[in-house]
């Protein structure tokens, strides 16, 4: 994958991080000093160990080499459940949508579309298309298992 590539990594605690626009692992030292990177966290169910959320964070390192940082979205687990972005202003640059689909490719998991648009006026950038994959439910959680309190035939 080359550095203009939009790229998603696994990250600790079952977060996701994907980066785009051109994104670089030593930053520039002028603007546009890196791209976007949205971080995304699964939230499940206790009891059944179903997704029921996402929590996102979104980044914008264009014009702020420590990333200009919009407030935290949750996005809950339904089809077409969408975000839409804020115009931009001050350091951020970034705007436009986010919506969740159930991955018709692989059963059992949530795709995030991104719908977005960010960077310098004459160096702008964009996504349309999935660009992270999650579990409807929670790795290691039985699927088959009975309930706690089920009498097993």
């Amino acid at each position: 994958m080359d550095s203009t590539s939009p790229q998603s990594v696994p990250a600790p605690d079952g977060k996701q991080v994907w980066r785009g626009g051109g994104w670089l692992e030593k930053p520039n030292d002028t603007p546009p000093y890196n791209g976007l990177q949205i971080t995304a966290t699964p939230a499940y169910d206790p009891k059944s160990s179903e997704l029921t959320s996402l929590s996102l964070v979104i980044q914008d390192f264009t014009k702020a080499k420590a990333g200009a940082e919009l407030p935290e979205k949750f996005v809950p687990v339904r089809d077409g459940a969408k975000i839409e972005l804020p115009k931009p202003e001050g350091e951020l640059t970034v705007s436009g949508e986010l919506k969740l689909f159930s991955s018709s490719s692989a059963p059992g998991m949530v795709v995030l579309f991104a719908n977005l648009r960010w960077g310098l006026p004459h160096q702008r950038h964009h996504s349309d298309g999935g660009i992270l994959e999650v579990a409807k439910v929670k790795a290691g959680a039985q699927e088959d298992e009975p309930p706690e309190g089920a009498e097993e035939e």
